[in-house]
């Protein structure tokens, strides 16, 4: 990223976002928000993972990439502006918190690292959460506090569930050195526990309640002690998108929660990061 010339980054970042954004927008049920928006995350991701992306220039070509995904998909340029700027005020934020304290670049390699981590997706979370809930109160009357519950559940979750797979990815410099670690016994401990788990997905559509979420816990820790941070995090990103997505459609059935307080979907985006945040601790600890 470092060597490449400011004008590829520049789209390299326009067309992330977009495509994120497009892939959020298709999570988006008919007059909802996205079921899994990760296109903040990634942006942010790939801000303090490499500082040289933090400069005024990108964050037009990420408001680009932002509101022509809208656009595209038949949003008025309006509601774009008001979206995407929400978008923007929490992943500015994130990125400030950490450029600010002078932990840029940033890399999950450790359990500190995770603290950190999780600070910034809750501050990033909670300035986009606060600018929607505020334009909402202002423009449209709605409840702030709805808004700023709804949108922080789930941007806390997209945090959490992405930026392990920006900060901890690893590219090997080569063929040959990758094919030197992929090796028989290593493929054979690697698929045990991923077999488990991939084994948790039609046993959760059998079952009702609560235990559909929460069944491939075991799976996902087991994941955490034998492959490295970024494929755990890859497993449980997996994991939880499919749950949220069958959870939404009503294919998996995770119990009536209309007694509760809070809307069902802050509920289940709370339960999801949670989920997977467990497995990716574990692994940051075992690979100190």
């Amino acid at each position: 990223m470092v060597g490449t010339s400011r004008f590829l980054r520049l789209l390299l970042v326009l067309a992330v976002v977009l495509a994120a954004s497009l892939i959020g927008i298709l999570t988006r049920p008919p007059g909802l928000l996205a079921t899994f928006w990760c296109a903040n995350a990634i942006l942010l991701g790939m801000m303090v993972r490499w500082p040289v992306l933090i400069e005024w220039r990108t964050w037009i070509a990420a408001a680009v990439g932002y509101v022509c995904a809208d656009l595209i998909t038949g949003n008025s340029l309006s509601l774009a502006l008001q979206l995407n700027g929400a978008n923007l005020a929490g992943v500015t934020l994130g990125v400030l918190v950490l450029y600010y304290l002078k932990r840029t670049p940033f890399r999950l390699v450790d359990s500190q690292s995770l603290v950190w981590m999780v600070f910034v997706s809750f501050v990033a979370a909670t300035g986009t959460a606060a600018t929607a809930g505020a334009l909402d109160r202002l423009l449209r009357g709605q409840s702030f506090a709805d808004t700023f519950f709804h949108w922080g559940a789930t941007e806390v979750m997209a945090y959490l569930l992405v930026l392990p797979l920006i900060l901890t990815l690893t590219i090997p410099s080569s063929l040959a050195e990758f094919r030197r670690k992929l090796t028989a016994r290593t493929v054979a401990a690697l698929s045990v526990p991923l077999l488990a788990t991939a084994a948790c997905v039609p046993i959760a559509l059998s079952i009702e309640g609560p235990i559909a979420l929460v069944l491939p816990i075991p799976a996902l820790l087991w994941c955490a002690t034998r492959i490295s941070v970024p494929s755990t995090a890859f497993v449980s990103v997996v994991w939880s998108v499919w749950s949220l997505m069958m959870a939404g459609s009503g294919r998996l059935d995770i119990g009536d929660q209309a007694a509760s307080t809070w809307n069902e979907d802050v509920i289940t985006s709370i339960a999801v990061t949670l989920i997977a945040l467990g497995p990716i601790a574990v692994a940051c600890a075992t690979e100190e």
